[in-house]
């Protein structure tokens, strides 16, 4: 900055540095700055990489805020379209179901391609049962806990399977596939819920020829068939196959062919499934099962309801235990697995003390070694019912006893009569009550001497 030369007088120089002093601020000086002793003339090379850094996780942020809308976008459309019934995962594709056809024709007889053709078409008119509980199922286990589960026989099956206390399940058909499913699904309110079936009787002619299917499966799945065959669909069945989706006969151990203990009377399976994956395992009689050669655990579509399905081709016995008894696999007994709690907030009955003084309820104050045999009864002449008498009752006891006989109308029938016939009406009248009150004093007379008589 060049620097500015005053001209004039000695006196005006001092006149004119003394206005540039109340001009500039005292902070300013006409020094130099300080030089830094790291600045060599340059621009630090610390500045260009802060840039580019800050550039960096600017990008980083924006790319990942994209990509974090995207999947909340595709995560919508997804339920949107299990919502309506279009989910990929939920329905075979065309070319699936073209396959599925041309196996079915090439393996299945005609009467088991005309079931799975009827199966095929129930599971896409009725769909399955999607997303959370219904506010009733959810008050229902909240009020009776682990008991509000049960198995429910459809009308068309009542004569081929009967349940008794809410969960023991009797097959009676014979060489007719039968399924039966609970009321509720699992609710999905824990990390794993578990469930055990036990094969309480297989008939000693059907223990070589039985098929039991014991499955977790969506809903409504069709009774005509057993689980494990079609959509969404897992089970053990009791010749040791593992059954997820195939209505066709299983060929190699990768799909599933005889890779579990084959089962028998007294055996228990138990399934369980976990919340967030919908990974699904068994056990049987206590101890898991490892399914690592077939590929792991089969993961079950998260947007449908899961049942307990029950399905049987011969007559036998299945008890299942939701929770509501202790499990034969310890683990789950100490996890607490089981579908809900042991008890629901669910009342009491009410106490019936409010009416303890009831006739029917009281006792009598004779005992049993006093009371008359029946010949005394007789001879006493006693035929009326006893008489109960308690004054702190009031007007509780009311018999045909106690209650006033009401009035005879017969008289007046006969004055309308009378009257009709011009008959006097008020001498008639008289007359009948001069009737009624000797009638009366004859009756008192014969009742005096009665009891005089009993008295002598």
């Amino acid at each position: 900055m060049p620097k500015i030369q005053p001209t004039g007088t000695g006196k005006e120089r001092e006149t004119f540095v003394s206005m540039l002093a109340s001009i500039i601020p005292e902070g300013i000086s006409n020094k130099p700055p300080p030089r830094n002793e790291f600045d060599d003339g340059t621009d630090s090379p610390l500045i260009p990489f802060l840039l580019i850094s800050v550039s960096f996780l600017f990008m980083v942020v924006i790319l990942l805020t994209v990509a974090l809308i995207q999947r909340c976008c595709s995560g919508d459309n997804d339920n949107s379209d299990e919502e309506n019934g279009n989910d990929a995962n939920l329905q075979y594709d065309e070319v699936s179901e073209i396959i599925n056809d041309s196996t079915a024709l090439r393996l299945l007889t005609p009467d088991e391609q005309e079931v799975y053709f009827q199966a095929k078409e129930y599971i896409k008119l009725n769909g399955f049962a999607k997303m959370d509980l219904a506010n009733w199922q959810k008050d229902l286990i909240k009020e009776k806990g682990v008991h509000a589960w049960n198995f429910e026989n459809l009308l068309e099956n009542q004569h081929s399977v009967i349940v008794q206390n809410k969960n023991e399940i009797t097959f009676t058909n014979e060489d007719v596939p039968i399924t039966i499913q609970s009321n509720l699904p699992v609710p999905f309110n824990k990390d794993v819920h578990y469930i055990e079936f036990k094969i309480f009787d297989i008939p000693d002619q059907y223990k070589e020829s039985s098929l039991i299917s014991l499955s977790l499966s969506s809903f409504p799945y069709p009774s005509f068939v057993l689980p494990g065959r079609y959509l969404h669909s897992i089970a053990y069945d009791s010749n040791g196959d593992r059954r997820y989706n195939s209505p066709f006969p299983l060929e190699n151990l990768k799909s599933g062919l005889d890779v579990f203990p084959h089962l028998q009377e007294g055996d228990v399976v138990g399934i369980g499934i976990k919340k967030y994956t919908r990974a699904v395992f068994f056990t049987r009689n206590g101890k898991k099962i490892s399914e690592s050669k077939i590929g792991g655990h089969i993961k079950l579509p998260k947007s449908i309801q899961l049942f307990p399905t029950v399905g049987s081709l011969n007559p036998c016995r299945v008890d299942v235990n939701f929770g509501q008894m202790g499990f034969v696999f310890i683990e789950a007994n100490v996890k607490k697995w089981g579908l809900a709690p042991l008890r629901g907030n669910e009342l009491p009955p009410p106490l019936y003390t409010k009416f303890n003084h009831d006739v029917l309820l009281d006792c009598s104050d004779v005992e049993d070694f006093d009371l008359p045999e029946f010949e005394e009864i007789v001879q006493s002449g006693i035929t009326g019912p006893a008489e109960f008498t308690d004054d702190e009752r009031g007007d509780d006891e009311l018999t045909l006893d106690t209650i006033e006989q009401p009035p005879n109308y017969d008289h007046l029938i006969q004055d309308e009569i009378r009257e009709a016939m011009g008959e006097n009406i008020d001498f008639d009248i008289y007359s009948n009550n001069n009737n009624n009150n000797n009638n009366n004093n004859n009756n008192n007379n014969n009742n005096n001497n009665d009891l005089t008589e009993n008295a002598i």
